[in-house]
């Protein structure tokens, strides 16, 4: 039989005796739990960055996590497909994507999720795209012609140029004086198998204002 505590219970509680997602879950009201990986259920629920929800994060793949978020009086607040980056002092939370583990490319995309609103909004890559993610798009399109159609048949690839391998490399920071947040992008992978290029370009990515959802955007300039 699952118990279902109270939220004064779960912060009473020693460490080893904190929620696990599956109680959670049941105590929002969620009875069928069975699309739910077993482990994922078992993980236990811990407090966000800045205290104002909980949650828990399942790795599916190296490519996936799922991230469940509830409020402290352990309400169902979001089922995020997606992997925590950063949570910025509003409480919102900046989530990278999760992807495909076996495609032949991954291009890294990044969302703000403002818990208490509902808002949402896709920040990365930037739309539309800006002079230095053109550029390295112009480059792929020519190596994409050079390998012939039937090498992309026989790889099974998307044959897209602009989903080049994008990967975020190192933490994403915060300036709460410049109400902004900065990480670092790497385009191509030459390591892919899938994807061979023989050529990749750091990128630096600057987001803001980050107190204003509507009107946060990116800028990608050249490292």
């Amino acid at each position: 039989m699952i118990s279902i505590w109270s939220s004064t219970h779960f912060f009473a509680a020693p460490q080893n005796e904190q929620l696990t997602l599956r109680q959670a879950l049941v105590a929002s009201g969620r009875a069928d739990l069975r699309s739910y990986f077993e482990y994922c259920l078992d993980l236990k629920l811990a407090p966000m960055a800045n205290g104002q929800y909980l949650r828990a994060a399942c790795h599916i793949t190296p490519s996936a996590e799922q991230l469940f978020i509830f409020s402290k009086d352990l309400k169902f607040v979001r089922e995020l497909y997606g992997g925590e980056l950063l949570v910025l002092p509003d409480g919102s939370i900046v989530y990278q994507h999760s992807q495909v583990h076996f495609a032949p490319t991954h291009s890294a995309e990044i969302s703000v999720l403002n818990p208490a609103t509902g808002a949402e909004k896709q920040i990365y890559p930037p739309k539309p795209y800006q002079p230095v993610r053109s550029a390295f798009i112009q480059r792929m399109s020519e190596l994409y012609k050079q390998r012939g159609e039937a090498w992309f048949r026989e790889h099974n690839h998307h044959m897209d140029p602009e989903r080049f391998d994008t990967l975020v490399v190192g933490s994403v920071t915060m300036d709460a004086a410049a109400k902004s947040i900065a990480f670092t992008v790497q385009y191509g992978d030459p390591e892919n198998g899938n994807d061979p290029v023989p050529f990749s370009e750091r990128v630096r990515v600057i987001c803001s204002p980050i107190d204003s959802l509507d009107q946060l955007t990116c800028v990608e300039r050249p490292e």
